[in-house]
Formats: C-alpha cells, sequence, structure tokens
C-alpha cells in the first residue's frame, strides 16, 4: 500500500497536539478524525505496470487531388503514387479505423470512420480525378471540416504537395484548438516540375510564365508545430509506428485501486456512533446487514473503476469490472457488452446483447442497433440487415441508414464476385473441345469478340450493340461498389469559376 498525498500526513502534528492539550473527550470522536486524516492521503493499492495493446486506432486519412497533383516528378503521377502509398497503409493495419477525405479548394469526405478497408479501397478508387473541376488547394477549409469530427483527438494523416501555403499560423491555430495533430506526407519533390495541360501543352500563368510545381517547404514546419512528423512517399512507414507515441501514456500507465473510501466510511460511523445511543442487541447485527449488503455497497466503485478504465480504452479491463456489479441493471448490462464489443470479443458481447430485455423504445433501438453490428463483425449481412430495420422502427438514426448503406455496398459486392465465377465456370462449359472451328468462330460471333467486330456490317452492328450494354454494365457495377454521385462531386467542385490559380 502507498499514499498519492503523503504531504496530507502533516496534519497529524495538530492532532497530537490536540490530542495532548486533552481536547478530545470522546474516544470515537478520536478515532475518526484520525481516519479522515488517513482518507486525504489517498491510501492505494499500486498494481504492476501495465502494457496494454490498443485494440485499435482511429486515423484520418485526407488526399489532395488538385491540379499540382497530376504532376509527374514523382513517377507515375504524385496522385497515384499516394493512392498507392494510402492502399499500403489500409493493407498493413487491419485493425485501425480510417475515415477518408479528398480536398482540393474544398473537402470531400469519400468514407466516415470504419475498419472495413474493402470499402475504403473502393471509395478510393471511385474517385474521379476528371470530374473534379476545382484545381487549388485550401487546407483552412480541411482542418475547418475535420475540426467538426466528434473525436478528443485527431491523428491526420495528410497526403500533398504543399499547395501554396504562405502563413501557417491561421492553420496551427485551427489545429491546436481542435486538438488536430498533422502527419505530412510530401507527394512532390523540391525540385519539382513544369506543369502540363491535358494536350500535353506546358501550363502558363496570366503573365506568360511557365507553371513549376514543387515541394511547399511550408508543409514540413505545419506538420511539426503541431504535433506531428513529416515524412516522403519513400520512407513513409507502413505500420503507422510513427503516431504510436500519442498512446504511450495508455499503453505502460500504472494502475492502482482506490482505498480511501474504506478510512472515509469508518469515520462516518465512529463520527455517528459518538452522537446516537444505539442499543447494543442492534449493534451485535450490524456485521451481518454489513455482509449481506456489501454487493450493493461495492458497485459504485465497482461502476467508477470500469468507466474509468473504459475512458482510457483498457475495455478488457472495464468488462472485469463491470462483471463484478451486484446489481444487474439494464445500463450495467448494456455497458458490459460494449466494453465487450470494444474488446473484440463480438460473440460475448452478441450474447449479453440478446439477453437484454426492455419496453423503453430508446433502449430497444440501441439494443438491436448493437446486435446488428455483431452480426456484421462475423460477417452475417442478412441477419445484421434485419436487425437494422427493427430499430428503425423505433425511430430514425443517421448511424443506422448509413450502416445499411454498408451493407448494401458489401452484397453487392459479393453478388457480383459470384457473378463473375459463374460466368466464367460457364465460359468453361460452354468451350469448344478439339477442332470444332465452326463452334469456336460461332462462340466468338455471340460474345462480340475481337473477329466478330471485324466482320461484315450486320455483325459490326451487333458487336456495337454488345460493347456499349458491356460498358452500360460496367459503369453500373462502379456506381455500386461505391455510391459516389455527382451531388459529391458538387461539393467539391463549388467555386470553381471563381479560383484565381487554378493549379
Amino acid at each position: 500500500m502507498s499514499f498519492l498525498y503523503p504531504q496530507a500526513g502533516m496534519l497529524f502534528i495538530l492532532f497530537l497536539w490536540l490530542f495532548l492539550k486533552g481536547s478530545f473527550s470522546h474516544r470515537g470522536l478520536f478515532m475518526a478524525l484520525f481516519l479522515l486524516i488517513l482518507a486525504l492521503m489517498r491510501p492505494v493499492l499500486v498494481e504492476q505496470k501495465q502494457s496494454q495493446k490498443l485494440q485499435s486506432k482511429e486515423l484520418i486519412i485526407a488526399l489532395d487531388v488538385s491540379y499540382s497533383m497530376r504532376a509527374d516528378d514523382i513517377a507515375p503521377t504524385r496522385l497515384q503514387a499516394a493512392k498507392k502509398a494510402i492502399k499500403n497503409l489500409l493493407q498493413n493495419n487491419q485493425k485501425d479505423s480510417f475515415s477518408l477525405f479528398a480536398f482540393t479548394t474544398n473537402p470531400l469526405i469519400l468514407s466516415p470512420a470504419t475498419t472495413d478497408h474493402a470499402l475504403l479501397l473502393a471509395a478510393l478508387s471511385s474517385l474521379k480525378v476528371k470530374n473534379i473541376l476545382t484545381h487549388g488547394t485550401n487546407f483552412q477549409t480541411l482542418l475547418e471540416k475535420i475540426a467538426r469530427l466528434k473525436m478528443p483527438h485527431k491523428e491526420l494523416l495528410l497526403f500533398s504537395d504543399g499547395g501554396d501555403i504562405a502563413d501557417i499560423n491561421p492553420l496551427l491555430s485551427i489545429a491546436n484548438k481542435h486538438h488536430i495533430t498533422i502527419h505530412a506526407i510530401a507527394t512532390a519533390t523540391p525540385k519539382g516540375i513544369f506543369l502540363t495541360q491535358q494536350d500535353g501543352k506546358k501550363l502558363k500563368d496570366e503573365q506568360g510564365h511557365l507553371i513549376i510545381s514543387r515541394l511547399n517547404p511550408h508543409l514540413k514546419t505545419l506538420a511539426l508545430q503541431s504535433g506531428g512528423t513529416f515524412h516522403t512517399l519513400q520512407d513513409l512507414d507502413a505500420s503507422l509506428d510513427f503516431v504510436d507515441s500519442a498512446y504511450k501514456a495508455q499503453k505502460e500507465r500504472l494502475g492502482y485501486d482506490e482505498l480511501f473510501w474504506i478510512p472515509t466510511l469508518l469515520a462516518l460511523v465512529l463520527f455517528l456512533l459518538s452522537l446516537i445511543q444505539i442499543p447494543k442487541k442492534i449493534l451485535a447485527l450490524v456485521p451481518f446487514l454489513a455482509l449481506n449488503a456489501q454487493g450493493g455497497i461495492l458497485d459504485w466503485y465497482y461502476i467508477q473503476k470500469a468507466q474509468n478504465a473504459y475512458h482510457d480504452k483498457a475495455y478488457q479491463k472495464a468488462a472485469k469490472a463491470f462483471e463484478k456489479i451486484e446489481d444487474k441493471t439494464l445500463q450495467s448490462q448494456l455497458n458490459l457488452a460494449n466494453s465487450y464489443y470494444q474488446a473484440g470479443q463480438y460473440s460475448q458481447a452478441k450474447s449479453i446483447y440478446s439477453s437484454l430485455h426492455t419496453q423503453n423504445p430508446y433502449f430497444k433501438k440501441i439494443i438491436l442497433f448493437k446486435r446488428a453490428n455483431c452480426a456484421v463483425q462475423h460477417k452475417e449481412y442478412d441477419k445484421a440487415r434485419h436487425l437494422y430495420f427493427a430499430a428503425l422502427r423505433f425511430g430514425k438514426d443517421q448511424d443506422i441508414i448509413h450502416n445499411l448503406h454498408l451493407i448494401e455496398a458489401q452484397k453487392s459486392r459479393q453478388r457480383r464476385d459470384f457473378a463473375a465465377v459463374a460466368s466464367s465456370d460457364k465460359e468453361k462449359k460452354d468451350a469448344p473441345t478439339g477442332n470444332n472451328k465452326k463452334q469456336k468462330k460461332k462462340n466468338e460471333t455471340k460474345s462480340g469478340g475481337k473477329k466478330s467486330m471485324q466482320q461484315g456490317a450486320g455483325s459490326s452492328a451487333k458487336g456495337t450493340s454488345n460493347q456499349k450494354n458491356s460498358s452500360a454494365s460496367t459503369q453500373k457495377n462502379s456506381t455500386l461498389a461505391h455510391p459516389l454521385g455527382y451531388k459529391a462531386y458538387e461539393l467539391i467542385n463549388k467555386g470553381y469559376l471563381d479560383e484565381k490559380t487554378p493549379w
């Protein structure tokens, strides 16, 4: 046992002086004051240093898609190289949650925070540069958008060439105020390169000067002064170790159990006994009453311990504390299930969620929503879809609607994969065998192959029709992969006519 505030023990000098003067006429008051001083010293039982492994981190990726990112001083282009680096990050950090932004003059959220990396990759692939009309770079609007995210601390992975940053103070002000740490990944070279137009000609400004785009040195200053790090695409660590420093305090913190409540409780009992005359027969029953009420008395302690552990993201420890609560209320059981879910123990969480019953519509919606999330983690998408719709009967919820869209996108991908396999099997089954040239020619004509496209006018028309249908089908499947419609591009293209230096 140790004390968090041993300096409070100085009060024992005053206590001893009063005792020697005979100021304490009642032994109960004497002991009550002694115990209160002991409580002020905060006695604790110190546990061993815990090396807690965090289940996941929540990170934000922002990709610069301005016109200068089409430069090819980094092969094949800055944008393509940045996309490749982001894909590597997603593939090497499967447990981490990411949200994905693209930005030019305006920011656009491609995907909210999710651990479904397949969905993030689909969102990244669905971004079509040709549909983006704004060509400038505005970091302030991006940071203001990120500042509105409901996260206590925001770790931003910024892929950019730095644009035309001249004054970083307004950006640092936003970052510091809203706890945004910027980890900049440079997607340009210091030497730079001439920007070209779509026709291959070099881009010029209004004065006729050739425009060279190079890495803005202010990008590194911005990242470091925000408390973050600076990297190039070549030295970027795909393990994301450079953001772990923000979590070291949680990984290696000392745990301890508070004991101050014991002397405080005893002091209160002694104080009451010194003022009230209690019959001896009733006093004899006190130990038995305390034994029967022990669970209820300690519940508040375990609740506080569990809440602190949950706040520190020690979800396994929080679950153990919630399990010790004797009064199994709906709220305590819901907290226990939430702790198991956050710890990645989805089967235990699912079992507890399924056992909860209530007539309260608000809690019914929460329980159904949580059960659906567990079903998603077990890849039971049909069951999850049914539970999400059941939850919506108790009130509209944007999180539920968003998750339903994610499930539909996942099911669409599964249907397309199944259809592709089925089509491949059918082609193998229908493939000509031996030297049956007539059958082979018939199949080629039927599939709209290269030979049929080079035949007569009628055959050519048929091939063109098949090609159009194939193109329409591909476009439809691309839309299903990640629904990034024209309205999303309207957001990022807003104000493109007013850009003064659109590159």
